[in-house]
């Protein structure tokens, strides 16, 4: 990512450092949200090298087989970009096949990604990764909403 235009650059749209091929727009002091490309505009924060701008996903567990569906989730996740942030539990001890709870996800968007509002957090869907004993479903069987 290129450091900003000089002090002295006036106001006026230039290459996105944060992606080739966009326009940002510099308000003659530091880089706005405000993006253009192929002619669209709209607005994505401006982020640093060193920072992300991260989806949340919700798996809720439930209150049967929570185990049975968190191997069933997790490996599938992993596979799609998905990190586990953490495991709720709603319930002070946990009983096999009585768990409560729900597992928190985040994975990174890239830069000139789109996600409508909605999208930022949103619950995914496990229900047909759930296998019928307490072992790990196939990746193929879990679908998270498409970003983009």
């Amino acid at each position: 990512m290129s450091d900003a235009p000089s002090p002295t650059a006036p106001a006026a749209w230039r290459p996105d450092p944060s992606l080739e091929g966009r326009l940002r727009y510099w308000d003659g002091q530091r880089w706005t949200n405000h993006v253009s490309q192929g002619g669209e505009q709209y607005e994505e924060v401006f982020l640093g090298e060193a920072e992300v701008r991260w989806q949340y996903g919700v798996v809720d567990i439930g209150a049967f087989k929570a185990l049975a569906k968190m191997h069933a989730v997790l490996g599938a996740a992993g596979e799609t970009g998905w990190q586990l942030i953490t495991i709720y539990d709603k319930g002070s001890a946990w009983v096999q096949g009585l768990e409560n709870g729900f597992m928190l996800f985040k994975r990174p968007v890239p830069a000139g990604v789109r996600l409508a509002d909605h999208e930022w957090c949103i619950a995914l869907d496990i229900a047909s990764a759930v296998p019928p004993r307490a072992t790990a479903a196939p990746a193929a069987r879990f679908a998270p909403p498409a970003v983009g």
